[in-house]
């Protein structure tokens, strides 16, 4: 009768996985790391456990990216609505502060007596256009 030592390289070097070999024969990691040690498998054994160990770390990265992701979106969601609640709140000297910055950085400087301005965030836009109508005084219909 085999010992579960001998079970444990037996089963290892047919490319099962530490957990596996754990779930199977009820001995913990430490011990399996101890009695595995030395065990040598063949190649393709070892390209198995290789393949499969890229497989799980990659879809571990891949649902932590993900989960991290969704956290950041909603913290940055929270940041924005909050903020957007203040435009309406700031000063004229902060309006001017910011629209100037704002016109400077996406602003189109091109032609004279043109003021233009692009940006794909409605907030920005918002805000510009406040800019310009209680900072700038140009009229609604321009």
């Amino acid at each position: 009768m085999q010992t579960k030592k001998q079970k444990a390289i037996q089963l290892r070097k047919l490319g099962k996985s530490y957990n596996e070999i754990t779930k199977r024969l009820g001995v913990p990691k430490s011990t399996l790391s101890t009695w595995l040690k030395g065990v040598k498998m063949p190649p393709m054994v070892q390209q198995k456990i290789l393949n499969n160990a890229q497989k799980i770390w990659a879809k571990s990265i891949t649902d932590y990216n993900k989960k991290r992701a969704s956290l950041i979106k909603d913290k940055w969601q929270k940041f924005e609505k909050k903020i957007s609640k203040k435009i309406n709140k700031l000063s004229t000297e902060k309006i001017k502060l910011i629209g100037t910055a704002l016109y400077w950085a996406e602003g189109y400087k091109k032609t004279r007596w043109t003021a233009m301005f692009c940006n794909s965030d409605p907030d920005m836009v918002h805000l510009m256009m406040k800019f310009f109508r209680e900072i700038c005084l140009i009229p609604e219909k321009n």
